[in-house]
């Protein structure tokens, strides 16, 4: 049998090693606390972060709205659709056209409709996210374009584009939009079959 000294010192014993637990679970109580504490901060930074989102993606569709309202009845020569909008979702984006009172997504379009749609919506940009540089490069802008379409365009690059736009690059095959240049013309050929450099020859407006 242990003598009463020995049991005293076995139990001073598991009494330090129970204080030595319980100082352990009071830690780790606290470093608990502080991760939830900071959890929930994430949690709320990451809730004003998705409303921001939203909330700019909104305020860009409204400019970008507001510069294609104008920009759009300068492009499209017809009276069917009379307006262009880009409406944000969750994941994506659409872009519809207004027909009378009804909005029609842009992919039951036709070629044409969707380069002018297209178009519009590339100035509306370069307007929006771009005040400060303006400019904006434009590569065969007359694709799937009607003859219609393409007087409206070059009436635009030439009287309506300048005042909205301070710099515009087209790169074209289309002979016909040397009409609607204002500024510095140049034309571009290379013999691809000869593997000579590009030769560059500015023409007179």
């Amino acid at each position: 049998r242990k003598s009463s000294s020995s049991l005293l010192k076995d139990k001073s014993s598991n009494l330090e090693k129970l204080a030595a637990k319980q100082k352990s679970i009071e830690e780790k109580k606290k470093q608990l606390a502080s991760l939830e504490q900071k959890i929930e901060s994430v949690l709320v930074f990451q809730n004003c972060l998705l409303e921001t989102q939203t909330q700019l993606r909104a305020d860009l569709c409204t400019a970008v709205n507001q510069a294609m309202s104008t920009i759009w009845p300068t492009i499209y020569p017809y009276a069917d659709f009379t307006s262009l909008k880009l409406t944000p979702s969750a994941t994506d984006y659409s872009l519809e056209l207004l027909a009378g009172k009804d909005w029609t997504p842009i992919e039951q379009a036709s070629g044409g409709e969707k380069t002018c749609a297209s178009l519009a919506l590339r100035i509306a940009f370069a307007m929006v996210l771009t005040p400060s540089l303006s400019w904006i490069v434009l590569d065969e802008p007359t694709h799937n374009l009607d003859a219609q379409a393409v007087n409206r365009l070059i009436r635009m690059l030439h009287l309506d584009l300048p005042s909205i736009i301070g710099q515009i690059f087209i790169i074209t095959h289309d002979e016909q939009l040397k009409e609607g240049a204002s500024g510095k013309l140049y034309k571009v050929e290379r013999d691809k079959d000869s593997f000579e450099k590009s030769v560059v020859e500015e023409l007179t407006l």
